[in-house]
């Protein structure tokens, strides 16, 4: 949609299933709605970890310091614990990104600036977002402290935002003093 809607160039040949190595963990996690069903009502779920096989080059900020590294800095590793209590561990699909706000460059790629607002929903979208894209900033609303949306917005000339958040999680909550209850009210 990026391309067809909003003049990007992205090749999508990036994506291409052939571009990508896969790892299968098998029997390795319990869903979400697995750990309400039940393991022995709903059994134990495969897991397949994708990865490029090309060479990709990163500079992630907004951490202490700077990390540079391919594709593998993405990555989690120490959530693929087959020996951890299914109903206790993490689920697998966030071992793609650790959720905080953050800048990502792409040395790979020369054009676009997006701006990601995300609850939790954008963990495995962002890695492979970022592919075919120059610059993205993800920020989670409900980490930000003493800044606006309209002054990130401002501030980043971005190309596009992209919101990703669990449709049930906007404005969905009765308290107003969660951060969720007024998160896109753009006061």
């Amino acid at each position: 949609r990026l391309n067809e809607d909003y003049g990007y160039h992205i090749d999508l040949h990036l994506y291409d299933d052939d571009r990508f190595y896969e790892t299968v963990y098998r029997q390795a996690w319990l869903g979400e709605q697995g750990k309400k069903a039940a393991k022995s009502y709903i059994g134990m779920d495969d897991y397949v970890m994708l990865e490029p096989v090309y060479a990709t080059s990163y500079i992630i900020t907004g951490m202490e310091e700077p990390i540079e590294g391919g594709f593998d800095i993405f990555i989690d590793k120490e959530i693929y614990d087959m020996e951890e209590d299914p109903y206790e561990a993490k689920s697998w699909h966030y071992s793609y990104q650790n959720h905080q706000t953050y800048g990502i460059h792409n040395n790979c790629a020369d054009y676009g600036k997006v701006l990601v607002l995300g609850d939790s929903y954008e963990a495995s979208m962002i890695p492979f977002l970022t592919l075919g894209i120059q610059d993205l900033r993800l920020v989670v609303l409900r980490s930000m402290k003493n800044q606006s949306i309209h002054e990130i917005i401002d501030k980043g000339d971005y190309d596009t935002v992209i919101i990703a958040y669990a449709q049930f999680m906007i404005g969905s909550h009765d308290n107003e003093e969660n951060a969720n209850y007024r998160m896109f009210t753009l006061e």
